[in-house]
């Protein structure tokens, strides 16, 4: 993948004026790999020069400091990485698969869907990029985003809804939802038990944090 190779470009060029090389290569392939739409807006900014980071040891100022110094070379790759991802004919494939574990694979005679899904993933773009095209491909079913900082989303009846996270829990309890998409910032003490099946869009790369 074009996309791919150029950020390892962009990470070998950029281990030639920072020790935080290494850091910038894994959240930059890292957020790629979970998805075209979270690879194209964590590009995006970039070359804006500003890009927010929830680390344990970088900091979002660090980080666009980095950004700042940024050389033309470097403003290329992450360009055509940009460009690669949002091509019209760029299919995630990610999707189709989701799509197939809900309504072909099945469990004790059932679909995932038929169970009920939690969907996860780390990045918000990527869980409301997941969000909004499972309400097109499933537009009699009510999906429910389930995020932080007022972001949590219904997606019901072709429209979008903002709601609080209390009311995905209460219609998850009541059965009145069998998709939650939810981001890596709020999963702790969430509860959906009743939800039978769960997909992983990306893995975390730190294990004790997938546990």
């Amino acid at each position: 993948m074009v996309a791919y190779e150029q950020a390892e470009k962009f990470s070998k060029l950029l281990a030639q004026r920072t020790r935080s090389a290494g850091f910038m290569k894994t959240l930059l392939l890292q957020r790629i790999c979970s998805s075209f739409a979270t690879g194209n807006t964590t590009v995006t900014n970039m070359l804006n020069r500003h890009l927010e980071i929830d680390d344990d040891e970088h900091t979002t100022a660090e980080v666009d400091h980095i950004l700042h110094d940024m050389t033309a070379q470097e403003i290329d790759c992450l360009t055509i990485i940009k460009d690669q991802l949002a091509r019209p004919e760029a299919k995630d494939p990610k999707l189709e698969t989701v799509k197939w574990f809900l309504t072909k694979f099945t469990s004790d005679g059932k679909t995932w869907l038929e169970h009920g899904c939690i969907i996860f993933s780390q990045y918000y773009a990527t869980s409301y990029w997941i969000a909004s095209n499972l309400a097109k491909l499933f537009p009699n079913e009510v999906i429910a985003l389930y995020a932080g900082a007022d972001k949590s989303k219904m997606f019901r009846d072709g429209e979008i809804n903002a709601v609080i996270r209390e009311q995905i829990k209460t219609a998850v309890k009541n059965h009145q939802i069998k998709l939650v998409i939810v981001t890596n910032a709020t999963c702790e003490g969430l509860n959906l038990q009743t939800l039978g099946t769960l997909i992983n869009i990306d893995l975390p790369w730190n294990p004790s944090r997938l546990e």
